[in-house]
């Protein structure tokens, strides 16, 4: 998780020593992302709370790879079948194609890869993050 030094003069700053070795920038929002919808309060019904940020480790972790339009309209997406969808593209990647999508995703290079460079499966994976954003080009 993030923390800040107490004792740093720019509290702003994002240093490499501010985010924990197992977190990086794409987890942080995707954090960001569930907290949206509250208003950055978390519910107290336990529900609500294993809704938001999952029932499990693995849970956690599928939550926190999944694009931001999806954490944010979570029950959207769960109704038209997208995040299913989602999931089972990402389980169906070789752990050659899984490593590659996931240095993408979260080094938060979606916008910026060469999709042409990139194996069918995880570009059709990634479609799901920049779909609906009109400024992404090459797809």
């Amino acid at each position: 998780m993030r923390y800040v030094d107490l004792k740093s003069k720019n509290r702003l700053t994002s240093t490499p020593g501010n985010i924990g070795k197992h977190w990086n920038a794409k987890f942080l929002r995707a954090i960001q992302c569930v907290l949206i919808r509250t208003r950055g309060l978390v519910g107290t019904k336990r529900d609500y709370f294993l809704k938001a940020f999952g029932r499990d480790h693995e849970e956690f972790n599928k939550i926190l790879l999944m694009p931001e339009a999806y954490i944010i309209h979570r029950f959207d997406h769960e109704g038209d079948g997208s995040t299913d969808l989602w999931w089972s593209q990402v389980c169906a990647l070789s752990d050659w194609e899984r490593d590659i999508f996931e240095k993408i995703v979260c080094n938060q290079l979606v916008r910026t890869i060469s999709f042409a460079e990139l194996p069918r499966a995880v570009r059709t994976i990634l479609g799901h993050y920049v779909k609906l954003d009109p400024t992404v080009t090459g797809m």
